[in-house]
């Protein structure tokens, strides 16, 4: 299915989603202006910009802060402060932005080239897999065997999986152990991993046009 879009309506639907209002539109034209070398420099900005950038992109996990609480790779322990200066843009979402540059936005097709480019076999998979596990996420959090499960169906070793995903920036292991991992991670003795929030919405909204065209 192709959802092709001027690329002006395209950058527009991200401000709203992203909340709509002046600093959305800052972070949606950083996106698009710092996609292709991977990270924000906000140092330009006033502090109240740097501040409020930052938080709306790292709760959409469309960037985040480049230090971390004992190096963890976890995006939960990539804290802002009034010194972040700059934010790293994961893979998965550096390629979406590169497609609205260039006026086009497949997502499917987007996620699917990301991991042919680094050499997967059969790179529909992981959109599939990642569709799949998106529906099966509580609160934005997804234990690892849904995971393994998803990609067991595909025949693929779901370790494999969950290490490509997280190299995409698709996922992200979850920091911080306390009543979310109580309720998840304990609950069915697995990791947990925390989802792209921004992907998460666009897949949603795939799947919404996805019906309403049936």
């Amino acid at each position: 299915m192709k959802l092709m879009k001027p690329e002006n309506k395209i950058i527009e639907e991200f401000v709203e989603t992203l909340g709509g209002d002046e600093y959305s539109r800052k972070a949606v034209d950083l996106l698009v202006e710092n996609c292709e070398r991977g990270y924000i420099d906000l140092s330009g900005l006033s502090e109240e910009e740097k501040f409020e950038i930052s938080l709306i992109l790292s709760y959409f996990d469309l960037a985040h802060p480049l230090t971390a609480i004992n190096s963890s790779l976890a995006w939960k322990s990539r804290l802002i402060s009034h010194s972040t200066n700059k934010l790293e843009i994961p893979y998965i979402v550096r390629e979406i932005f590169r497609s609205v540059k260039n006026g086009n936005f497949e997502l499917e097709k987007i996620v699917e080239n990301y991991f042919r480019k680094i050499g997967e076999r059969k790179p529909s998979d992981f959109f599939e897999i990642f569709k799949e596990i998106t529906n099966e996420a509580e609160n934005n959090i997804v234990c690892g065997n849904t995971i393994v499960k998803a990609s067991q169906k595909r025949n693929r070793d779901g370790g494999v999986v969950i290490a490509e995903l997280k190299g995409s920036g698709l996922i992200s292991p979850f920091a911080g152990c306390g009543n979310a991992f109580q309720s998840y991670g304990k609950k069915y003795q697995s990791p947990v991993y925390e989802i792209n929030r921004f992907v998460r919405l666009l897949i949603e909204g795939y799947k919404s046009k996805a019906t309403r065209q049936k």
